[in-house]
């Protein structure tokens, strides 16, 4: 029971306007500027207008004449239009000014295809658009031989992409909802850092030792009303990011909430861990401060870090703020949970060990 009452005690910095805005005001802003001003550099779609191409039809016969007209008639309503080119010369020097992606010069004897190094992704389709159109050919002169009419829509689906990895791949809104999330809980090592420094600043910390409570139920009275306190903004957050924003936290919202309060339960432990080795007073939030923007770097607060390599690379990937991020994507995007697991064990595994250093600090010292 007085546990309860400490623990209500510090659900009281609510009605501080300084913590609401600092912990709810203030990353949803940062989301909506983020999230709006870097949409683009997550926009994976690329537009390609249309694909010009140059050919020639040398001494074609019938069946090459034939099926030629009807793949450039297809190629054109997808988006390729090929053009007859007067001489061979004339025409690659038109593909060398990029006037057109490339020439195609097509015989019985086979196909030549030069192509503008400056059109790599064009050249590709037209390659690919050539290689169906050759198969085609001479699936249609096999059938000829054998006196066999070849169906009209053989070859008709010249390109069909297909995508082997189906996993949904977050927007702007959706990134910046999550990270900036994980990051403002980040900062909850400051208020963790200052749970006891604030008792002795006010010259409260006699009293409650003088008090019929034990430091024991003095430290877990004011951690668990500090982890209520930080989970309802983060709850809030969620929610607010969500409806506002339409930002993207899976079907079921809720579900990453064990996720994000391992990673509380942590900072929480490691701020209280830090004031009481640091002895409290300005070190501890000096210190604190640097290791949280260091985190927030190497753990993609700010921008996307997979896929980094060299030295920066190396150290994301040990980034605890990372591990919980890319957790949270993966369960909310692709229902992975693998990572998640690892994640939370980490978080709970640390936040075990800041909590039981501080706790025997604690008891060792003559006060809080």
């Amino acid at each position: 029971m007085r546990m309860l009452h400490i623990a209500c005690k510090e659900l009281k910095a609510f009605r501080d306007p300084a913590m609401l805005v600092f912990m709810l005001a203030t990353p949803l802003a940062i989301m909506l500027i983020l999230g709006t001003a870097l949409s683009r550099g997550f926009d994976r779609e690329i537009e390609i207008g249309e694909i010009r191409v140059l050919y020639r039809l040398e001494q074609p016969d019938r069946t090459l004449g034939q099926v030629w007209s009807e793949f450039v008639r297809d190629a054109e309503s997808s988006g390729v239009r090929f053009e007859v080119s007067d001489s061979r010369e004339k025409g690659l020097e038109m593909v060398r000014r990029a006037e057109y992606a490339g020439m195609a010069v097509v015989s019985d004897s086979g196909m030549v295809y030069t192509g503008n190094d400056r059109a790599a992704v064009e050249n590709a389709i037209v390659q690919g658009l050539l290689q169906t159109f050759a198969d085609r050919y001479r699936l249609s002169a096999v059938l000829a031989d054998g006196g066999i009419s070849a169906p009209e829509d053989v070859g008709r689906e010249y390109v069909r992409s297909v995508s082997v990895d189906g996993t949904r791949q977050p927007d702007s809104m959706d990134y910046y909802a999550v990270v900036i999330t994980t990051m403002i809980i980040l900062y909850s090592a400051l208020t963790a850092a200052q749970l006891m420094e604030w008792e002795r600043k006010r010259k409260t910390d006699l009293r409650l030792l003088s008090a019929p409570v034990s430091k024991a139920e003095i430290f877990v009275g004011k951690m668990a009303g500090s982890f209520l306190l930080h989970a309802v903004f983060v709850i809030l957050l969620v929610l607010f990011s969500r409806y506002a924003f339409n930002a993207d936290w899976g079907s079921r919202p809720l579900a990453v909430l064990p996720i994000l309060f391992s990673q509380l339960l942590f900072v929480l432990g490691f701020g209280v861990a830090v004031s009481y080795l640091l002895r409290g007073g300005g070190a501890a939030g000096v210190v604190i401060m640097v290791i949280v923007q260091l985190e927030a770097l190497f753990g993609g607060a700010y921008f996307p870090v997979e896929g980094s390599t060299g030295w920066f690379g190396a150290i994301a990937a040990w980034s605890p703020l990372g591990l919980t991020n890319r957790a949270l994507l993966q369960v909310i995007h692709a229902g992975e949970w693998s990572t998640a697991l690892r994640a939370m064990a980490f978080n709970f595994g640390a936040a075990a060990l800041c909590l039981g250093l501080a706790a025997v600090i604690m008891r060792k010292k003559e006060g809080l």
